[in-house]
C-alpha cells in the first residue's frame, strides 16, 4: 500500500504507477471518517485493480478545508480522475461516499464504468439529534460515534485500531460532511443513470436501513442489490470477507 498525491488530494493506492491494462476502481469514504476505513479492500483488491482510495478535502492527509455539499465532493472527486487520466472508472462508495457516487454517475456518466453503492441513499437526511450532539461535546461525540456506527454483535476489538485511525477529529470538517448528506437529495435523477450498479445495504445498518438500498435498486436501471447480515453502517471492516467476494464479483461481470 501506497500514499500519493495529486489535484491536491492524498490517496491510498494498492500499487504505483497505475497498470493500464487494469480496471480503474475508486473508493469513496463516508462523512466524518478517512481513507483507512477501506484498508481492508485496499488490501484485498491490490493485485487484481487499480486501487484509488482519497482522503476528501480536510480529511485525512488532504489538505484545504471541508466542503458542505456533496456537488462540490464530486468535484474535486472527477478532478483527481481527470489528473490520473483515467477514462472509465468503477466507483465504490458508502454513506456519503456513496452520495459523491450517485453525483459523479449521473453528471459524469462519460467517466463511470460502473458504480458499486454500499450503505447509501438518494436521499440522505442527517438527523438533528447529531447536529446537536457534535456543537454541544464533540469529544463526546467520537468517543460515541461506535455505539452509532456497529451493531451489538461486531467484534469491536478486531477493528479498534482502524477505527480509532480513520475518524476525523475536526468538528467543523465533521459539520460540513453532515450539512453535505442533509441537504443531499438526487431521487428526481436516478433515472439518469445507465451504468451498472450494486447496491449493498447492511441488515443492522441504522443510519441508512435497507429500504433505502431497496428504494436505489427500483430506481435506478441496471441496479442490483444484496443485503450483508450481522453488519452495521461500516460493513466493510465488520464483514469485508463478504463485502470482498461480492464487489469482486461484481467487477468480474462487468
Amino acid at each position: 500500500m501506497e500514499r500519493q498525491e495529486k489535484a491536491n488530494l492524498s490517496f491510498l493506492t494498492g500499487k504505483w504507477p497505475l497498470d493500464k491494462s487494469k480496471q480503474n476502481l475508486i473508493f469513496l469514504h463516508g462523512a466524518g471518517i478517512t481513507a483507512l476505513s477501506w484498508i481492508l479492500q485496499i488490501k484485498y483488491f491490490s493485485d487484481k485493480a487499480n486501487i484509488i482510495v482519497p482522503d476528501l478535502p480536510g480529511h485525512g492527509k488532504s489538505r484545504g478545508p471541508g466542503m458542505d455539499s456533496i456537488s462540490d465532493y464530486a468535484k474535486k472527486i472527477s478532478g483527481l480522475i481527470a489528473e490520473l487520466k483515467i477514462k472509465k472508472c468503477i466507483l465504490a462508495g458508502t454513506s456519503m461516499g456513496g452520495a459523491i457516487a450517485q453525483e459523479l454517475l449521473v453528471n459524469h456518466p462519460e467517466i463511470c464504468k460502473a458504480a458499486i453503492l454500499l450503505n447509501t441513499g438518494a436521499k440522505l437526511k442527517v438527523l438533528p439529534a447529531i447536529f446537536q450532539a457534535v456543537k454541544k461535546d464533540f469529544k463526546a461525540f467520537i468517543i460515541g460515534m461506535s455505539d452509532i456506527l456497529f451493531p451489538a454483535n461486531t467484534e469491536i476489538k478486531k477493528i479498534e485500531p482502524s477505527l480509532k485511525d480513520m475518524i476525523v477529529i475536526d468538528k467543523s470538517i465533521v459539520l460540513g460532511d453532515f450539512t453535505a448528506c442533509d441537504t443531499f437529495d438526487i431521487r428526481k435523477k436516478l433515472h439518469k443513470i445507465n451504468a451498472p450498479v450494486l447496491v449493498i445495504s447492511s441488515k443492522n445498518d441504522i443510519m441508512t436501513p435497507v429500504w433505502y438500498g431497496e428504494y436505489l435498486r427500483n430506481n435506478i436501471k441496471k441496479a442490483k442489490m444484496m443485503t450483508i447480515e450481522g453488519a452495521g453502517h461500516l460493513a466493510q471492516l465488520e464483514k469485508p470477507r463478504v463485502l470482498n467476494k461480492a464487489i469482486l464479483e461484481f467487477i468480474e461481470s462487468l
